[in-house]
């Protein structure tokens, strides 16, 4: 990530609240209205609240979940447990409230419209890539995707997800729900297209580092890997 990809950091937008959802025990997907807010598939913001009073961090980092053409700023998270003030706050928003938000920024982007991608999404960091997929299937991008979707349960935008990868025969998507199962997807992925794909992956920044670790040792070169390590969910 170089100092251009923080640029966006300076930006400051004020969007409207419109509509938060569990769609699955523990996961949620938050709607705010596009109005002037810019940005890039892949992309992520700081978003943060005025008029509530709010105990401890009074902001998050999100990743943004749509794309602009969409014309919604689609935001996706999972709360496990004691859930925090501030996604208290946010799901309890009336619509028409306002969001302030910083950014959007980051270099989680498309590197180009050919290269192979092979995304690895770990739980809830399918967020992000669920933004680029998108972006890839908007603009008719060719390039071969594969994506390695990984959760113990609930797999959060996996019916679109399959209708859009169902379009083109070099596109696939496979769901382990284990650890050995994702090790060995992941294996079998870069094996498949070594150092010809770029590889993203979203996620929990200790498994970044792991499924780094396990693609260095496959023979992956560092440059082809992509993560962001301020992405939000």
């Amino acid at each position: 990530m170089g100092l251009k990809d923080y640029t966006g950091i300076v930006k400051k937008h004020q969007v409207s609240f419109l509509e938060a959802k569990e769609v699955h025990e523990g996961y949620f997907q938050i709607l705010l209205a596009k109005d002037d807010v810019k940005w890039k598939a892949g992309e992520h913001g700081i978003f943060s609240i005025d008029n509530h009073k709010i105990e401890g961090k009074g902001w998050r980092a999100f990743s943004f979940a749509s794309i602009e053409e969409e014309d919604v700023i689609l935001l996706g998270t999972r709360s496990i447990g004691e859930m925090s003030e501030f996604k208290k706050t946010l799901f309890s928003l009336e619509k028409g409230e306002k969001v302030n938000i910083r950014g959007p920024f980051g270099a989680f982007t498309l590197k180009d419209e050919t290269t192979p991608i092979v995304f690895i999404a770990l739980g809830i960091g399918i967020t992000p890539v669920r933004s680029l997929i998108k972006e890839i299937d908007d603009k008719d991008y060719q390039q071969d995707i594969h994506v390695v979707y990984s959760s113990e349960g609930f797999f959060m935008f996996k019916e679109e997800l399959e209708e859009i990868i169902g379009r083109k025969s070099n596109q696939s998507i496979v769901y382990p729900t284990s650890v050995e199962e994702t090790k060995e997807a992941i294996k079998t992925a870069s094996k498949r297209y070594q150092n010809t794909a770029y590889y993203y992956i979203s996620g929990p920044p200790k498994v970044i580092k792991e499924v780094k670790n396990s693609l260095l040792a496959e023979g992956i070169e560092k440059k082809r890997m992509m993560n962001d390590p301020f992405m939000g969910y």
